[in-house]
């Protein structure tokens, strides 16, 4: 009965086989010399020796669980300007730890000074880099264009550290700390880059906030929870005026956020409400515009072209189409159609479809210093026919330099300059190296220097544009076009590029061809829709037909011709 009313260690109680050993121990000394009595004394106590006491674990436990919820988690209170020591008093333990609470306080706040303060800043310090160290392992395994790339590296950089100047001036001024407009980093790395790097780079913005705030990580849940979403709120934006959708989207997350962190501290209502309503809401307004402002000033600075950026190049009415439009009227039709083809294509793979029209609606602008030289642009005469073919060659493929040159006259960025460089790769010009090797012994002649200065295609939109451009202009060539023989001459094109290495170098897979095919012939239909002929009509021609062929063609030729011209 007294061991249910105290507590004991458990090893003061002893287990049956210990109790056993220890009754033979004390028979073996209290009859050393009788053998026998031992033996029937150990047969005797063996069977009233049973265990009496029960460990009862889960009890333990609670009673351990009881223990430790009834030791206070802090020693005492020290209130503000309360004086913790003065000179020459001694330091006793109760002192110290009064101390050492309040240094630990000052470094959660970042106003320690001296030594310590200097280690806690480098603490800070490390904690940041080890988050861009992560950031940075991400796009060099996913990205190594973008890793490879000092001057976008310096800009994602330069955006974390812009997010971090205005949270640094904005708790050194004691405002709260949901004013600190993190989704503008969100914003940017979204727009500027892609959805992949807003991802990572809000959490790492959000993370290092909390980080330098103190440890207030309930800050840096709201910042990843609104920053994920303002990334979402800006997928694929082509206007400026989409941003004022992001303004609903961040400010309906924040109060969400707001809301259930205040429920899960037991917040006051009040204070829920006055970050809503005076830091969550301007910061929501607030975050957008500063972005658009600063969007000019990156999109200038580091050469970056946004899909705003490409929607304004796209308009027709831009000086140098409009140029193209007046000089090289058929080059410049070619450009509309090969850009309807570029779009669909890259929509079907998933590539930036904006950059593919809007690239090939400038790929042939070089065509427009000498419009007289190509096909489309004809009228009559053909220059080419008092040339020799390597001439005819050089000047076809100038295009591609003085459409370069051009780009940069009016402006152009990068990323359409060089799909102008690589829309040709470095393919043959075949038509005038076959004449040539007609007119001149094949020993004589280079094929290289029939080929296209190159480079060949880098990206998928470059690729796709590539395609693109041959298969609108080999269309215009098919008489009577019907759906097989658009299908037998988009694969064609496709398979001869393949062929020619002209794909190797962007990142287009088969599955990719086959989607581009699959767009390039719904497109091709629907242009040629009033004169297209498909499998399910009838083969043979009415009379009437037969005689609007003739006329169109002005030539003769029979109905059988005209059966097999249909097919």
């Amino acid at each position: 009965q007294r061991l249910f009313q105290s507590t004991s260690c458990i090893h003061d109680f002893l287990d049956e086989k210990e109790a056993k050993e220890n009754a033979s121990k004390r028979l073996r000394s209290l009859y050393s010399a009788e053998n026998n009595i031992v033996n029937a004394g150990y047969e005797l106590l063996n069977m009233f020796i049973y265990p009496n006491i029960i460990y009862d674990e889960e009890l333990t436990e609670k009673r351990k669980s009881e223990a430790l919820s009834k030791i206070p988690l802090a020693r005492g209170v020290v209130l503000k300007e309360q004086r913790i020591v003065d000179s020459h008093e001694i330091i006793t333990d109760e002192i110290y730890t009064k101390i050492r609470s309040l240094r630990v306080k000052m470094y959660e706040e970042g106003t320690a000074r001296g030594f310590f303060g200097l280690v806690h800043y480098i603490g800070k310090a490390l904690f940041i880099c080890l988050l861009l160290f992560v950031m940075f392992i991400y796009v060099f395994i996913y990205m190594k264009s973008l890793f490879y790339d000092n001057k976008k590296t310096i800009l994602i950089l330069s955006i974390i550290l812009i997010e971090f100047i205005f949270a640094s001036a904005i708790y050194r001024f004691g405002f709260s700390e949901y004013i600190i407009p993190t989704t503008i980093a969100s914003l940017l790395f979204a727009i500027l880059f892609d959805s992949r790097i807003g991802y990572v780079g809000t959490i790492v913005v959000a993370l290092g906030l909390a980080g330098m705030m103190g440890s207030e990580f309930t800050l840096g849940i709201v910042s990843v929870i609104t920053g994920l979403v303002a990334v979402y709120s800006v997928y694929k934006v082509r206007q400026r005026s989409q941003f004022f959708r992001s303004i609903f989207f961040i400010f309906f997350t924040y109060v969400i956020s707001l809301v259930t962190m205040g429920l899960f501290k037991f917040a006051p209502f009040e204070i829920i409400l006055e970050d809503i309503l005076y830091y969550a809401l301007p910061n929501s307004i607030i975050s957008p515009i500063i972005t658009i402002g600063m969007l000019y000033i990156f999109e200038w600075g580091f050469g970056i072209t946004t899909n705003m950026r490409l929607l304004e190049l796209s308009d027709l009415n831009r000086p140098v189409l409009r140029e193209l439009a007046i000089k090289a009227p058929g080059s410049y039709q070619h450009s509309i159609v090969a850009g309807n083809l570029a779009e669909a294509a890259a929509d079907a793979i998933g590539a930036n479809s904006l950059l593919a029209r809007v690239g090939a609606y400038y790929h042939d602008i070089g065509k427009m210093i000498k419009p007289e030289y190509y096909t489309e642009n004809q009228t009559g005469t053909n220059p080419h026919d008092k040339l020799a073919p390597s001439m005819s060659c050089l000047i076809i493929a100038s295009h591609v330099k003085e459409g370069v040159e051009l780009g940069k006259k009016y402006k152009l960025p990068e990323k359409i300059l060089d799909l102008i460089r690589q829309h040709q790769g470095t393919g043959s010009v075949s038509f005038f190296y076959e004449l040539a090797v007609k007119q001149t012994d094949p020993k004589h002649l280079n094929e290289m220097d029939f080929r296209y200065p190159g480079p060949k295609p880098q990206t998928k939109e470059a690729g796709i544009l590539m395609l693109a451009d041959s298969v609108e202009a080999t269309s215009k060539s098919l008489k009577n076009p019907s759906v097989p023989r658009l299908r037998e001459m988009v694969a064609a094109l496709i398979e001869s590029k393949f062929k020619d290495g002209q794909l190797d170098e962007c990142e287009l897979t088969f599955k990719d061809l086959s989607l581009i095919s699959d767009s390039f012939i719904k497109v091709l239909v629907s242009i040629f829709h009033t004169r297209l002929e498909y499998p399910a009509q009838s083969k043979e021609p009415s009379n009437k037909e037969k005689m609007m062929e003739k006329v169109a063609n002005n030539k003769d030729s029979n109905d059988k011709e005209n059966v097999s011209d249909s097919l």
